[in-house]
């Protein structure tokens, strides 16, 4: 099954193979998060404040955490841990089994990253333009590094190097270890989207209409590939190529080494969404 939140308020879960629908979940607030699927139960946010755990089989509601505001953040899971932002200024990590509180941190804005936990750190970022490093069992605060502006963007980790992006229209690299700044490369815009790394190779795109491959390690571009239409979605690599939506409407299929478009496909609507690949079929929404 495919699973997706809409801003009609409906978490759907479709057929992936003919795309009809095998149920569909009503909360009372539109769904910008993503859904994670965990285990049997498919865990969402939404604008509701609510953050809901279902049954991803039947549909039916398994248990559901309250915060104070909407959430934006997409879950993540760490063993049974579920960490997730909200618009209350907090992150939170609740019993993904229970839907009960492990503990919060407070930070000074909305949180509208999405975490990416590593070993015994949770990293993520905050309007408060801050990227976090949280310890999973306490989340207490390891280290912070400032940038200019909200950090939106949803943290990549690979060799020691955590990579995001901020409306401060730069890609940040930095030491996972005491959050010091490896590398920085100013875009033409904000960086909503949030970086994918492949190998020695970071790709993200930037509202200036561009989709970037840098080189982990320097950050040196390596190319860059221009859609002409602001890019908040994430790309995707697979097989040696790069997937990602535009508001143009169009998703971009685009060859990771030399940067040059293999295929586009027009849609109905602006895509802000992310895409994903399984079996080479690829699922996004419009």
């Amino acid at each position: 099954m495919v699973f997706v939140g809409a801003y009609d308020t409906y978490l759907y879960a479709l057929d992936a193979h003919h795309g009809g629908l095998c149920w569909k979940y009503a909360t009372t607030g539109g769904l910008s998060s993503s859904p994670t699927v965990w285990q049997d139960t498919v865990i969402i946010g939404s604008e509701d404040g609510l953050l809901y755990c279902v049954d991803r089989h039947r549909g039916s509601l398994r248990w559901i955490f309250h915060t104070a505001g909407p959430i934006r953040s997409s879950p993540r899971v760490a063993d049974r841990m579920v960490v997730v932002g909200s618009d209350d200024q907090h992150i939170y990590a609740i019993d993904g089994m229970r839907g009960s509180l492990i503990w919060k941190q407070r930070t000074w804005e909305p949180v509208r990253s999405s975490a990416y936990i590593h070993d015994q750190l949770i990293f993520i970022g905050g309007d408060d333009g801050y990227i976090y490093a949280l310890d999973v069992r306490s989340g207490s605060v390891k280290w912070r590094q400032r940038t200019q502006q909200s950090v939106r963007s949803s943290p990549a980790y690979a060799d020691g190097l955590v990579v995001v992006g901020s409306l401060d229209q730069q890609i940040y690299a930095l030491n996972a270890e005491n959050g010091w700044i490896v590398w920085r490369v100013r875009t033409g815009h904000y960086v909503n989207s949030s970086p994918s790394i492949a190998g020695s190779r970071v790709f993200v795109g930037g509202v200036d209409g561009m989709l970037y491959a840098l080189d982990l390690k320097s950050g040196r571009l390596v190319w860059k590939y221009a859609v002409g239409a602001q890019i908040t979605s994430s790309p995707y690599i697979e097989a040696g190529r790069v997937y990602v939506g535009a508001v143009d409407g169009r998703v971009y299929c685009v060859d990771a080494d030399r940067g040059s478009l293999i295929w586009s496909h027009q849609t109905a609507g602006a895509i802000v969404s992310s895409p994903i690949v399984v079996e080479r079929t690829l699922y996004i929404g419009s």
